[in-house]
């Protein structure tokens, strides 16, 4: 294994590819940076570690707080189609977004950003099975981005897929192309060659036999160019994901379930506006089929009231991604399953497993419908604004979990209650780092600070989770105003009651206000009955 970080990237010239061109050394000034490490060679370019250039300049003083940039140079003229790419202003969290670009003395250089201020150690390869599967979701997520903007990455492998301290990361973006013919072909072979890199990622790798099983069809479906869309990249990845929770059993997984739903709402003891919306739209259709599943959009978003107009940021949130979420995919779902072949003549499992339906990037694309809208009303006020929000899609037996802010998730399976979200919240990453114990009464730590939100910025990361569902199972979705002052304990108990579903959403938020009310307050607990 290499230990270095410019082993780590001079791995890539196993094309064979060369370049004539001497490489810089460090503290070269180059356009309007500085050459702070060389890391090697790339598909035949040069590729440094670099930061912005000052005018007083001195390489061997740290700099330990600037951000570092990754300097790509090639021959003149051999970049040029960066320029379209460029034009795009692509930026995405797991992208490394295009910074610059520029000819000088006979060759073009691309810049582009690194995130953090460290540079990513080199990966320990091979990944576990487990991590090559995680890469293929997050990664398939940013190309789904590239081609919902009418680009095409085609140059992904293990060398262009950097696997940082902070996360992993898509590189390469100066040689993504704009799709203008034959776009099937150009999307294809981006899923195939993302499929093939999750094989390279874990070979040799030991462990978990299954999950290793699953790696080793997705590369060899990838090899065969089985792949036609990196959604079914990205679906074949998360099924076989382990997903922590109490397994279903056969019966649960496969028996006709409908759905039963109970939402309460409270503005609290102290606040005098609910900023607090909830979204639900249900999709059931009762046919010939025993097995056809509902179909169905459950959505709490919490605005922040310490900002403008949170109850119009979150109203947004819920109107914008319930109707996003069923033109994206509800109803072209329940128009695929649709057909006058007699049933018997399909395949069983077509309409609630493969079907090519877009669950991941429905929902994503959706929040990020909504953060766009909630950014212009930002722009409109001339003010910060904001909104939590926390989804469920459901399908048939899967269900799709969408979530940005500090809202939560919980699934109530055999008695037990687990939280399916993990909140962006100041207070939590310092509890995930470590430094900070909420008990601990030295600490004064605001705990309603989030890192992310819709509405912060124009790029948005969207967590989502996939999980297998069936008759028995709970979910209920809530704001902080709930789960804040009322317990885990007290959660498992109400859910897993004989209370009926709006039983269970009254009592928690009836709770949350007999524990103090300091916010509002919400729940919506769906539960799926079998039939």
């Amino acid at each position: 294994m290499e230990d270095s970080p410019e082993a780590a990237v001079a791995q890539s010239a196993s094309d064979g590819q060369t370049s004539d061109m001497a490489p810089l050394a460090v503290g070269t000034v180059v356009g309007s940076y500085v050459i702070v490490r060389q890391l090697g060679r790339h598909a035949g370019r040069m590729q440094y570690l670099a930061r912005v250039a000052s005018d007083d300049d001195d390489i061997t003083r740290p700099h330990p707080h600037e951000p570092h940039l990754l300097l790509t140079s090639a021959p003149a003229g051999e970049l040029a189609a960066v320029h379209t790419v460029e034009s795009l202003q692509l930026r995405h969290p797991r992208l490394l977004a295009l910074r610059d670009f520029f000819t000088q003395d006979g060759r073009d250089y691309a810049v582009s950003d690194v995130p953090g201020d460290t540079w990513p150690i080199p990966p320990q390869l091979p990944l576990t099975a487990e991590e090559a599967l995680a890469v293929g979701v997050i990664i398939g997520e940013a190309v789904l981005f590239l081609h919902g903007r009418g680009v095409t990455h085609g140059q992904l492998s293990t060398t262009t897929i950097v696997i940082a301290v902070n996360g992993v990361f898509l590189g390469n973006i100066e040689d993504a192309t704009v799709i203008q013919e034959q776009p099937e072909t150009a999307i294809q072979r981006d899923a195939n060659q993302l499929a093939m890199t999750l094989g390279d990622f874990a070979a040799g790798a030991t462990g978990n036999p299954v999950l290793q099983a699953a790696v080793t069809a997705i590369a060899a479906k990838g090899h065969a160019g089985g792949y036609e869309r990196v959604e079914d990249v990205m679906a074949d990845c998360l099924r076989a994901l382990p997903d922590g929770l109490p397994p279903l059993s056969d019966e649960a997984a496969s028996a006709p379930f409908t759905i039963q739903l109970g939402r309460a709402t409270s503005v609290g003891m102290v606040r005098q506006q609910n900023q607090d919306a909830l979204g639900v739209l249900v999709m059931e259709i009762f046919d010939d089929q025993p097995e056809a599943g509902p179909g169905g959009i459950f959505l709490v978003a919490d605005g922040m009231g310490g900002e403008a107009q949170g109850e119009v940021a979150s109203r947004i949130a819920a109107r914008i991604i319930v109707a996003e979420v069923a033109r994206r995919f509800l109803g072209p779902a329940a128009r695929a399953t649709a057909s006058d072949a007699p049933r018997d003549s399909e395949a069983k499992d077509d309409a609630a497993t493969t079907m090519h339906l877009d669950t991941i990037a429905s929902i994503t694309e959706a929040f990020r419908a909504a953060n766009a809208r909630i950014r212009n009303l930002a722009r409109r006020l001339e003010q910060a604004t904001g909104t939590t929000a926390t989804a469920l899609m459901l399908f048939a037996h899967e269900v799709v979990i969408g979530h940005v802010g500090d809202s939560r998730a919980y699934l109530c399976r055999g008695g037990e209650a687990h939280q399916i979200t993990h909140d962006h919240s100041l207070v939590q990453r310092l509890i995930d780092m470590g430094h900070y114990r909420p008990n601990e009464m030295e600490y004064n730590m605001p705990r309603n600070y989030l890192y992310r939100s819709l509405g912060q910025a124009d790029d948005l990361e969207v967590d989502t989770r996939v999980i297998k569902t069936g008759a028995g199972d709970t979910f209920m979705i809530c704001s902080d105003g709930l789960w804040d002052l009322v317990s885990s304990d007290e959660i498992r108990a109400i859910l897993s009651s004989d209370r009926t579903p709006q039983e269970c959403a009254e009592e928690l938020v009836r709770r949350a206000n007999a524990a103090g009310g300091y916010d509002n307050s919400t729940a919506l607990v769906v539960r799926f009955v079998a039939r």
